[in-house]
């Protein structure tokens, strides 16, 4: 693996003076190199330049670089190596990171997975719409690949769990809009956490209806879309989803607050 030497933005010059106070002088740097990391300058999964050659380049004191190297860890920029002990593997931002301090948030604000679900239920027919105005039988191929993917898993519920998310995660990528790809991405890891345990919970034959019920809503809304039947499928998806959302508030499974401390 190779190992990423950052160069020190000219404003690094600045910030990193023996004048300031050391742990403002950490997180100069830490905001240096975040910097580098989310703009590619850092490549994701290789190695970071060690301690005493990023210290050098910064022009600061170890324990200052080692404070700026802890904060993006505490992060999960910066991840410890599989391969090379000691070292720290560059890691972009993604969506689990997201996840966690959301979600916290979000417990911490008394929010239920009924509201996560009528967010969602909010962003996901527009988005159904322009996929099929704009996307059609492209976008159609993509759909029926994952929902034939969920037939050949079942009855594995951890896998068609997986693969109901990336179908509902997909609809939104293929829409164009990033903004509600990720924020859609978000809520969908918060919903795969608790599915599970609802599951454990309850008769074996309910998640057969649920099944049945969801492909079958799955494929039609694939038909839709790849006939270019925007209007039909954004009223149909709308239908869809509040029906489900309607079911699970039957299994009282929505109505807790969401626990991401488990």
């Amino acid at each position: 693996m190779s190992t990423a030497k950052p160069t020190p933005p000219p404003q690094a010059a600045a910030t990193a003076t023996p004048r300031r106070k050391r742990p403002k002088l950490g997180e100069a740097i830490a905001n240096d190199l975040r910097r580098m990391i989310v703009d590619g300058t850092l490549e994701a999964g290789t190695n970071l330049s060690g301690e005493d050659d990023l210290a050098a380049q910064f022009g600061v004191s170890r324990p200052t670089m080692r404070e700026a190297i802890r904060i993006l860890e505490a992060e999960a920029l910066l991840t410890p190596s599989p391969t090379s002990y000691g070292a720290l593997v560059i890691t972009r931002p993604h969506p689990g990171m997201a996840t966690k301090y959301l979600g916290l948030l979000m417990q911490s604000e008394g929010v239920t997975l009924s509201d996560i679900y009528q967010a969602r239920d909010i962003f996901e027919p527009a988005a159904v719409r322009i996929v099929a105005e704009t996307k059609g039988a492209e976008a159609a191929e993509v759909l029926a690949a994952l929902i034939a993917r969920r037939r050949l898993v079942m009855p594995n519920w951890p896998a068609e769990v997986a693969l109901t998310v990336s179908f509902h995660e997909a609809l939104m990528e293929l829409s164009g809009n990033k903004t509600l790809a990720l924020l859609l991405k978000v809520f969908h890891n918060i919903f795969e956490r608790h599915l599970g345990r609802a599951r454990a919970q309850r008769d074996q034959s309910l998640d057969d209806d649920a099944r049945s019920f969801a492909l079958s809503a799955h494929e039609r809304l694939v038909a839709l879309i790849r006939d270019g039947r925007g209007a039909e499928a954004e009223a149909f998806w709308t239908q869809h989803l509040q029906t489900t959302r309607e079911r699970y508030l039957r299994l009282r499974e929505l109505d807790h607050v969401i626990d991401m401390l488990d």
